[in-house]
């Protein structure tokens, strides 16, 4: 039951609910750039909700290219940036900061955890500048 309520049901409604602030964006008056904006930097929030709930699985760091990836069918670059930089600075919040899972290692508990944590912005730094 708690791993349920903690691993599926808590992230997909906080999910549900940025999806639907999405939604509401983009049926307001707002120009077509604030909703392409608050959408995008949505989608990072919700990135960082998968990625701190799931961050035992290393290979879900890529959860954080996929706005960036989607930010660049806009051709905004600003856009682009700002949500790169969202998404490099989550990954270093959930990572510092937010425990989700208490098994969880600390990721300055060790060398080869620091070093994947670093790795791992820098290959996020890389595709941003990709």
């Amino acid at each position: 039951g708690v791993y349920l309520l903690k691993y599926v049901v808590a992230p997909t409604g906080c999910n549900l609910l940025l999806y639907g602030s999405a939604t509401l964006f983009m049926g307001s008056g707002l120009s077509d750039q604030k909703k392409a904006y608050a959408v995008s930097l949505l989608i990072a929030v919700m990135a960082m909700v998968v990625y701190t709930v799931h961050s035992m699985f290393y290979a879900l760091i890529l959860v954080f290219v996929i706005p960036m990836l989607l930010t660049t069918v806009y051709g905004d670059q600003r856009l682009t940036g700002a949500t790169g930089l969202l998404c490099i600075a989550e990954k270093a919040i959930s990572d510092l900061l937010l425990k989700w899972d208490p098994a969880e290692p600390d990721v300055l508990s060790s060398g080869s955890s620091m070093a994947d944590f670093g790795l791992f912005l820098a290959l996020l730094l890389v595709f941003y500048m990709v």
